[in-house]
């Protein structure tokens, strides 16, 4: 993961959740984000999975393989 694909996440997870900023890494995946892509603009979504960040169905969360 670049420190761009990181920033960039985090940020749009940023816009539609201020009070959460929890991140959690396990492995070679990193957590973060529990906004589900129904509930985000398309735009964020595409540039999130741009970035490499795809939802994660089983935690409800968006992950990022490294």
């Amino acid at each position: 993961m670049t420190q761009k694909e990181m920033f960039e996440g985090l940020l749009i997870f940023k816009k539609y959740d201020e009070s959460s900023d929890e991140i959690n890494w396990e492995h070679d995946i990193i957590y973060a984000g529990s906004t589900a892509p129904g509930d985000m603009d398309a735009e964020d979504v595409a540039s999130l999975n741009d970035l490499g960040w795809d939802w994660d169905d089983l935690d409800e969360c968006w992950s990022h393989l490294n």
